[in-house]
């Protein structure tokens, strides 16, 4: 599978809604043979770009869940009936369709990223918004200090204290936030 790295902006063809794909996700497209892709909403603001061969992983898992139950059946809906095959052209090209455009809210300026595995489109208010927001540094934080947890337990416990309370502070906000 392709390992895709970075955070690239790209100017969106206003008249045709056509990018120009960034040279380092090029060459991982090139190695692996990925020019096709499925663009899938996303849940947070963003589009998903899913290689075929992901994507075909992922129609083998939904093959498996019955087809009458209804979250089988919503989840189908988002992710098959909400998605677009895109093919990347010869010259690294692809155009992007009305609704990725409107869903990322993306219009002269794209940012795409890589997630390893896969790609994300997002409009650049809403990346700035993500990337910057106090939940996700929270979740980064706690994620690291799982993955990585320090020798040094008095550090780590005023650590894991302050994050602690930037969650109860951050959950103050959201319940004010409701509550107006």
């Amino acid at each position: 599978m392709a390992d895709y790295v970075g955070e690239f902006h790209i100017t969106v063809d206003r008249a045709t809604g056509r990018i120009v794909i960034p040279n380092d996700f090029r060459i991982e497209m090139e190695s692996y043979n990925q020019k096709i892709f499925y663009l899938v909403r996303g849940t947070r603001g963003n589009v998903q770009m899913i290689p075929s061969q992901l994507w075909d992983e992922l129609r083998e898992t939904l093959s498996k869940e019955p087809v009458f139950n209804p979250v089988s059946q919503k989840v189908r809906s988002f992710l098959v009936g909400g998605s677009a095959r895109i093919q990347v052209d010869g010259q690294y090209r692809m155009t992007l369709p009305g609704w990725v455009r409107d869903h990322a809210k993306i219009s002269d300026t794209a940012v795409l990223i890589g997630c390893g595995v896969y790609l994300e489109l997002w409009g650049e208010k809403s990346w700035q918004e993500f990337i910057s927001s106090e939940e996700v540094k929270v979740l980064i934080d706690n994620l690291l200090l799982k993955l990585f947890p320090s020798k040094l337990n008095d550090v780590n416990n005023d650590v894991n204290k302050d994050i602690s309370i930037q969650r109860s502070n951050i959950a103050q906000v959201e319940t004010n936030k409701d509550n107006r």
